[in-house]
This record gives structure tokens, sequence and C-alpha cells, in this order.
């Protein structure tokens, strides 16, 4: 007689296979009464369904034996306790004929896996070679998870994996950390994680000379499929340590396999009656080496390679296939070939429809292409005998065409970069505070001002309104902070105007005039731009920069001036790159200056405490002057062209 136990754990709530234990026990006499007018008392059944939802959990120690019970099925559960019964001998006839582990996460204490293996000797047989009435066993998306629990309950997670208890022996492990949490310890338990590690490393090479093998000579069903890391060692303890006589069905598939493992490449010599293997939805590439180990029945078995990568079928592939057709039958569907000319021996054996090969693997002629793209879906048998030579073609074409491209845009490219290079230069310091080293190294006097403005009273609206505020804000204010001269403001009371013009120029690195209509009708304007036109003269440098602020009156013009506008490059108002051009101008010997100041600190330091203030200038200057020069620059509908900002 069978009975049917259903369990919902919710609400981090908790099940325990010892609950059921105590249950069976207390109803003994309740069960016989039950079972006495129709079934022997030992013939009765019982299956448990346990399905978790919330982090629900579950205490399950291997080999999960009770009274009575012949199937256990956990889904989407958190598993305690699987090492708790490593030296318990059970005297309760192991009854266990399903188990059914389905999206499960198995804890497992480190300290206790440690001393659980320390003491492997003391492991009783039932745990070992636990499960050996297994008929059905299903351990699909089974994840470990390795933890040094504390008693204030925090866990640290030190390793994961898919070790595969049960028939991979436990100590199988994958000698990786999966996860290791930061935090203000982080060295220390990464040291212990080491230590553990290493302790894993031993314990695995001692336990490798276990002699013991398990023989289940019931099971007929494993499903170990979405095992995304499986134990290093699994196929070799599961095929070198135990034996499955009566094994019929296998599956690993979705479990990102990159090659069939020497138990799948000689399944008959560890699988007697295997009829078949899933290694579907892989990643893996080859099949030839498949060896031949002899048939116990007469059927043939099945090697599901479908949906993997395999990505061309060789003439040795054929020769596999060819000479295992009688006992395994492989599928390789699915896989997306790739047609080119190691795929042409394949191409000519689809399409000899007398072929003894081809009429058992007749999916072979409706395999198609997956790749290149001008054959993709195209059927493998359907293509012309010339399609290696147009394949070679494209395979040619293609890296020419992206060559010339290449080629193609670098000219391009090339192109602007000259042609706008000075406009690059200019951009590259104000937006990006980037001073290319191609920039001309401008020598000068330390003077007091960056720049003496020359304007006609009648603009003086824009230049107070719109210049000075542009150019004069502070540098912490992320403004270019200069330091300018205007006559209205800085000219000392009661002097002469010309003495103070001669002055003011000669302690300016620049006279910036702002050209305007206005500006040619003022006396006072002419003499101020005269005495900067002398100052440039005088210096041999760039010392003048010209604003075109508006269309000027030729009639105004007089010969000097003429002259100086053809002679020097000057700037219109309306540039889009106005500011960026004026800024770029001024601080050209602001900069140089204060790096030529620097090298001086560093090049006569006699002492570390010179050469230590020297470093702090420079990382003062490249780091927070020269990027908050620049820093000020925004999008401005006007624009200037500097004189002397070309010689870069």
């Amino acid at each position: 007689m069978a009975f049917h136990l259903t369990c919902d754990v919710v609400d981090e709530d908790h099940w325990s296979l010892q609950e059921y234990r105590t249950w069976i026990e207390s109803n003994e006499m309740l069960l016989r009464e039950i079972t006495n007018q129709t079934v022997p008392y030992k013939e009765i059944s019982v299956s448990v369904d346990i399905r978790c939802d919330k982090n629900g959990s579950v205490s399950l120690p291997w080999p999960a034996r009770a009274k009575h019970l012949w199937k256990m099925s956990v889904s989407n559960c958190i598993l305690f306790d699987f090492l708790k019964e490593y030296n318990t001998t059970h005297y309760v006839q192991d009854s266990l004929k399903v188990l059914e582990l389905v999206n499960v996460t198995m804890h497992n204490d480190n300290q206790e896996f440690i001393h659980v293996m320390s003491n492997f000797k003391k492991m009783s047989n039932d745990y070992f070679c636990g499960g050996k009435q297994l008929e059905k066993l299903v351990k699909r998306n089974v994840r470990q998870v390795f933890k040094a629990i504390h008693k204030s309950n925090k866990q640290t997670i030190f390793h994961q994996t898919n070790a595969n208890y049960g028939y991979s022996p436990p100590f199988l492990l994958n000698n990786s950390a999966r996860e290791l949490k930061t935090g203000e310890n982080n060295e220390t338990r990464l040291n212990e994680y080491m230590k553990l590690n290493e302790r894993y490393v031993a314990l695995g090479q001692e336990h490798g000379n276990i002699s013991s093998r398990c023989n289940f000579k019931y099971l007929q069903y494993i499903d170990e499929s979405y095992s995304s890391s499986m134990a290093k060692h699994h196929s070799h303890f599961m095929s070198e340590r135990a034996s499955y006589p009566a094994l019929k069905y296998y599956n690993m598939s979705h479990s990102r396999l990159n090659h069939l493992s020497p138990m799948i490449l000689e399944w008959r010599r560890y699988f007697p009656r295997m009829q078949f293997v899933d290694m579907s939805h892989n990643r893996i590439k080859y099949f030839s080496s498949l060896a031949e180990n002899g048939l116990s029945n007469d059927t043939v078995g099945v090697l599901d390679l479908r949906h993997n990568n395999i990505t061309t079928i060789t003439p040795d592939d054929l020769q596999t296939l060819r000479i295992h057709s009688s006992s395994v039958y492989v599928d390789i569907r699915n896989n997306p070939l790739h047609c080119d000319c190691k795929l042409s021996a394949f191409v000519n054996f689809s399409k000899n429809a007398s072929n003894e090969l081809l009429r058992r693997y007749g999916y072979l002629s409706s395999m198609a292409c997956a790749t290149p793209e001008q054959y993709r879906n195209i059927i493998v048998s359907s293509l012309e005998n010339n399609f290696c030579e147009a394949t070679e073609f494209i395979l040619v074409k293609g890296p020419v065409i992206a060559l010339s491209v290449c080629v193609v845009i670098v000219i391009v490219v090339t192109g602007l970069v000259i042609k706008y290079r000075k406009e690059l230069v200019i951009l590259a310091f104000t937006r990006l505070h980037i001073r290319l080293p191609c920039r001309r190294i401008v020598k000068g006097e330390d003077k007091l001002y960056d720049a003496f403005i020359a304007y006609s009273e009648d603009d003086g609206q824009w230049v107070f309104g719109t210049l000075l505020p542009r150019l004069e804000m502070p540098a912490e204010n992320g403004g270019p902070g200069f330091k300018l001269c205007i006559h209205h403001r800085d000219f000392p009371v009661g002097g002469c105007i010309v003495d103070n013009i001669n002055a003011k120029v000669d302690e300016s690195n620049h006279t910036v005039l702002i050209l305007t209509n206005n500006f040619l009708r003022s006396y006072w304007c002419k003499f101020e731009f005269k005495a900067a036109f002398n100052q440039s003269i005088m210096e041999k440098k760039r010392h003048l920069i010209i604003i075109l602020k508006e269309e000027l009156d030729k009639r105004l013009i007089d010969a000097d001036m003429r002259r100086c506008l053809q002679t020097f490059t000057y700037a219109k108002a309306e540039d889009k790159l106005f500011w960026d051009k004026l800024i770029f101008a001024l601080s050209d010997r602001k900069v140089n200056l204060n790096l030529a100041r620097i090298r001086e600190l560093n090049n006569n330091a006699d002492m570390v405490g010179i050469a230590v203030e020297a470093d702090r200038e420079m990382d003062r200057v490249n780091g927070i002057e020269q990027q908050n020069l620049a820093g000020a620059i925004i999008a401005h509908p006007e624009g200037i062209i500097i004189d002397g900002i070309w010689n870069i």
C-alpha cells in the first residue's frame, strides 16, 4: 500500500527528515491496523514531496534512510545537514527507490566538512555508498555552497560548486573560490580561505587513493542536467569508483560542458546497458574519438549531441559514425555548421543517396548551414560543388573591404586633423584640459597683468558686462582667473594718460584691442593701438590680440591699422570658438611662465625642502591652474581668432 505526503514549506519555514521519522514511528500501530487486512506491513511505501517557496529550508542528511520511505522529492529548497550522519550506522532497511532534488541549494559548513573528511575512515558504508536501492536519481540544477557559519548567524561564503554528493564522493571539489565577500577583514578572510583551500587539496589527494567501489545495481535513470559547475573529477569518480550495471538513461544537458569526458567517449565500458545519453545544449565541439566497448543487449544506444557547438563534420567524424553505427546512434542535429572548405567532404557525402551510412543517418542530408551569412539556413546537400571557392573569395573579400574602409577612414580623419589642427589644439586645452606638447613655448617676463584691454568708451557696456566677468572669474569658481588692466579702473589718478598707457601696456603680457568703428574714431584708442604695436615690435613677440567686434568702415581705417590688419591674424566676435580661442591665447605665457618657474625651482634646489616645494608647485599648476583656466569655457555664440596663437 502506498501513501503520498505533500508538504509546502514557505516563508522561511523548515522541514526535517527527522520529522518524518518521528511521525512514522508514532503512527506505526495505526499503519499496522490499516494494512493488516490488505497487505503485509513491510510492503507499505511512503512518497514524500517537499516544495519550498520564499527561502523555505529542509534538513536532509544523506543517505536519507527512513522506514517505508521509497521516494523523496525536494524542489526549490535550501538543504542543510547533508553531512550530519556520515558516521551513523542505520539499522533501518534502505527502501529509497527514487530521489529527486530539483533547483536546490545545499549549504555546508566548512569546518564540519573538514572534520568529516579528516575522519573519512569512520565514514559508514551506508553514507559512502548510500542509495544502493535507488532506481532513479534526479539532481537537476543542484548547487553546493560551502560557508563559514558563525554564532552570530553571519555567513561568509568561501566556496560554491556543484560537488555532486552521493555518487561522486563528497570530497570532490573544484578547488576554486566562487565568491569571497569583501569587508574590513577581507585580508584575514582571504588567508583563511587559502588555508582552507590547501586542506581541500590535501584531502582530495588523500581520498584519491581510496579503493572502495560502490555498486548501484538497480539504478536505471540519472539526471544531472543544468549543472553549471560540475566537479572537476566528477566523471572520473563516477566511472572508476562505482559501477552501474543497469543504468539506461543519463542526462547531462544544459551543463556548459566543453568536451566529452572519457566516461562518455567509452560509455559502453562503464554503462553496458545504456540506451540514451543526453549531452544536448552544451558547448561540445568534437565527437570523433568515440570508442567502442561492446554492448550487453541488442538495443542501439543514442548519444544526443544536439544544440552544441559542432561547427564542422570531418571525414574522421563520418568514420566514427560508420564504425559505431551498429551500437551507437549519434544525433548532431541543430548544431551551427560553418560551411567552408573544411566541410567540403561532408557536402559531397550528403549528396550520395546510395551511401549506407546516409541511409541510417538520414538527417545528415537535411542539415543546414549557420554561417557564413550568405549560406545561412541553406541545406548542405544543396550546395554547389564550387561553394568552397566562393567561400574562400568571400573570406578574402571581407578583410579586403574592411581594410579598405579602415584606410579611407584613416585618410579622412588625418585630413580633418590637419585641416582643423589649430582648433583641435585649442579645444584640447580648453575643453579637455590637455596641453599638447606641440604648442610653442613663449618665453617672457612675469608681468603684472595678463592683458591690457583697449576699447572705446562707447563699447564699455560689452566690456564690463560680458568680457570682464568671463575672463576675471576666479579659478575656484571655475573661471580662468585672468588679471586684466582697464583704464577706468587701474590707471593711477592724476597721472599722464600717455605715460599710463605706455606703462600698463609694458606691464601686460598682451594687449587686447576691441576693434570697432567707435575705436577707430577715438584718438586715445589709436594711441593705445600704436603703443601695443610698438610693444610687439620691441618684444618681438605676439603681444597684440585684435578682436573684430563689428564690420569696420574702411574710411576710418588709417594706414597703420590697415597694415596691422593685413599682417596680424584678427578675430571675429561671431566665431563659435570665441571664448576658447581668447582664453587659449591669453593663457600661453601665464602657463609657460609658471612651468619655467617650476623648472627653475627644481634646477636650483639644493635642499630637499625646496625640491618638495617645487613638486607641489608643479602639481598646483598642472592639476589646478591650467585646468581652471580652461574650465570656464562653455558654448557661446560669439568667437575670436587670435593673433599669435597659431604658432603651434
